[in-house]
Order: structure tokens, then C-alpha cells, then sequence
């Protein structure tokens, strides 16, 4: 159903260029998600064209958020994966070892509760990015993406996924 209402909003939006009808869609989906639906109207607002500066510009960053490790990220997808789905994941190859997140190798902060609302956002944000674009989106709700993700692509990528996505948090502009 998402999906179908997300090309909906979409076919209005590349119709009549009107943010409004992105901040309804997604005031509703606040609704129902129960998103922080500051950085997500100020995604909608923003003139930004880059998206690792969308990410940045739009959410309040805080001190925790620099203190993310690829390990709190895997453990919250592990987390959700069985939550949500019963899932289980093998967390042994579960770190990504590529170049632009190897900064993010450290210990466990603990503010894993925090971070799946900080990874649901980022990833709405992304989607605002791509409507605004008038980019092809056939993407899912965040959960949905996340499990098909790791159907798709295993633990590694979708930690890989969910790392790139946080990454501009850390970066100055």
C-alpha cells in the first residue's frame, strides 16, 4: 500500500510542484511511524540539492550521534530483524570493512534505542531527497526496506546501507 500511495504523491508532486503535497504524505506517515517529523519537514523545505549536506543541514545533531559505531548499527538491524520479523542474522561477517566508513570501527556506544529513530530518518530523508529530484523511488517503508535489503544483500551491505546513510552526521560542510 505504501508503495502505491508513494507513486501517488509522487505523480501529484511532478504534476503540480507543490511541496505541500510531499508535507501531507509525509505528515501522515509521521503519524503512523511516529517520525520525528522536524527533519523531515525541514528536508522538505530545504533548496538542498547534495544529500550527504540534505542529512546534515536537516537534523539536530547530537553529541551521542558522533559516537555511532558500525557495531551499534549492525546491533540495531540484528535488533529489528528479529523484532519485526524473527529474523536471525549471523552478526559474525556483519561489519563492513569498505574505506569511506572505517572511521566508525570502535566500540558499542549503547544508544542503539535512539539510533533506530536516527536510521528511520536519514532514510525518509533520502526519499524526500530523490521526490524532489523527480528521481524514480520504489522504495518501501523503512522496515520493509530493511528486510528486504537484507534479503537481497546480507548483514554486511545492509549495515554498509544504513552506515553511508549516517555518515554525513559526522562531516563538516
Amino acid at each position: 500500500m505504501y508503495k502505491q500511495q508513494l507513486q501517488y504523491m509522487m505523480s501529484l508532486y511532478t504534476h503540480h510542484k507543490n511541496v505541500n503535497i510531499i508535507k501531507d504524505f509525509f505528515a501522515q506517515l509521521a503519524q503512523v511511524d511516529r517520525l520525528d517529523i522536524f527533519p523531515i519537514i525541514n528536508a522538505i523545505s530545504s533548496n538542498e540539492k547534495e544529500l550527504k549536506r540534505l542529512i546534515h543541514d536537516c537534523i539536530d545533531i547530537r553529541p551521542w550521534m558522533t559516537k555511532i559505531s558500525l557495531e551499534d548499527i549492525r546491533n540495531v538491524i540484528v535488533f529489528v530483524l528479529w523484532r519485526d520479523h524473527k529474523i536471525m542474522c549471523n552478526v559474525e561477517d556483519g561489519i563492513p570493512e569498505d574505506e569511506d566508513v572505517q572511521y566508525l570501527i570502535r566500540p558499542s556506544n549503547g544508544y542503539t534505542d535512539n539510533l533506530i529513530g536516527l536510521m528511520e530518518t536519514c532514510f525518509y530523508i533520502e526519499q524526500i531527497h530523490f521526490i524532489k529530484q523527480f528521481l524514480t523511488n520504489d522504495s518501501d517503508r523503512f522496515l520493509l526496506y530493511l528486510v528486504n535489503h537484507y534479503h537481497q544483500h546480507g548483514l554486511k551491505k545492509t549495515v554498509y546501507r544504513f552506515a553511508t546513510l549516517i555518515t554525513p552526521l559526522h562531516q563538516t560542510f
